[in-house]
């Protein structure tokens, strides 16, 4: 798939709940959890009212050009994390805020080198701490956004 097939633009709320739902309808991993809910409505609706500055918005579509098993990982993570939330009766407006908690928290790896975290590759302990300090990234990252609760 060439670059321009793989994207269609910057990532928006709706991208992020149009990738959602192709994971629920394709996955089969994740057959039980569209199943275990009465409706998919409220968990992607949550995915379109998350808080996304336009920064953010950015790390987020460089994520899903040049690490694409973050930004996966990060879909996928936020599905698991908003069906608890839903299975918890959480209110919807604290479900965008755990739509946004689950995309954004591991935003801190786009600051660490691919290299690094390529499969079987063993790392000196110098290499170790940079993957180790990526949530103080994140978190760094995130402080400067008012609408994302700490």
């Amino acid at each position: 798939m060439s670059h321009d097939e793989h994207s269609v633009g910057s990532v928006t709320q709706a991208s992020l709940r149009d990738r959602a739902r192709e994971i629920l309808d394709g996955e089969p991993r994740f057959q039980l959890l569209r199943s275990a809910l009465p409706s998919l409505d409220q968990l992607l609706n949550a995915f379109y009212a998350m808080p996304l500055a336009p920064a953010l918005a950015f790390k987020l579509t460089v994520a899903r050009e040049q690490r694409p098993a973050v930004y996966e990982h990060s879909v996928q993570m936020t599905l698991i994390a908003l069906f608890l939330a839903i299975k918890s009766r959480m209110i919807d407006r604290d479900l965008a805020t755990v739509a946004a908690a689950g995309m954004l928290h591991d935003i801190g790896e786009l600051h660490i080198d691919p290299e690094l975290l390529r499969p079987g590759r063993r790392l000196e302990a110098s290499e170790l701490r940079h993957v180790y300090a990526h949530p103080m990234t994140a978190y760094l990252i995130l402080q400067e956004y008012p609408l994302l609760h700490p």
